[in-house]
């Protein structure tokens, strides 16, 4: 049975340090006419998702005022030890909300589209966790099942995205603009 998103709790990781970028938070550079963040954010705020959690390095500011009450903040303490924190935490966050599945985003991934989002939850189940990819490269969004992200926040010896190569995982392609990120200045240049 696919994931329904009425179950699914929605995490997106915006505890960055935007070290590719320069001094600046990357998550609030101008996009469109708007911060990068607030792509990711709008779509996620405008899916019906049982949750939504925003993985962010400060509860106060800028970026936590405009996830504003869509999102439940959960502080990073510890945003310089890398993104498996962030992942780790948000994982916990949802199994907390009851989630059933957990979709993982990246705030800096602006370019992801419900039509994608909706492939990503008709390829889930209740055992199999399911990447985006993209010319062969896996990576987020992810999909994952509650079980599967049980068992994952377990393996302490290792990264999760380590541990989750480990199972069972189905993919779901996307053109590759759709799930570019964008860490340096010279990707907001591009068209």
């Amino acid at each position: 049975m696919p994931a329904a998103i009425g179950e699914t709790v929605a995490v997106l990781l915006a505890a960055g340090l935007s070290r590719r970028y320069g001094r600046e938070d990357k998550l609030m550079a101008p996009l469109r006419g708007r911060p990068l963040l607030a792509h990711a954010a709008n779509l996620l705020a405008g899916l019906p998702f049982a949750g939504r959690i925003a993985v962010v390095s400060s509860t106060e500011g800028p970026l936590a005022d405009l996830l504003g009450s869509r999102f439940a903040l959960v502080r990073n303490p510890r945003p310089q030890d890398g993104q498996d924190g962030s992942v780790r935490l948000g994982l916990a966050a949802a199994l907390a909300q009851g989630a059933r599945h957990i979709l993982l985003c990246l705030g800096d991934m602006p370019q992801v589209t419900a039509t994608h989002v909706a492939a990503i939850l008709a390829a889930g189940d209740d055992h199999v966790a399911v990447m985006s990819a993209a010319e062969a490269v896996r990576s987020p969004p992810t999909l994952m099942p509650r079980q599967r992200a049980r068992s994952l926040l377990d393996r302490t010896d290792m990264l999760v995205r380590d541990a989750l190569r480990r199972g069972p995982i189905a993919t779901v392609t996307a053109d590759p603009e759709v799930l570019r990120d964008f860490d340096e200045r010279a990707d907001f240049q591009r068209p």
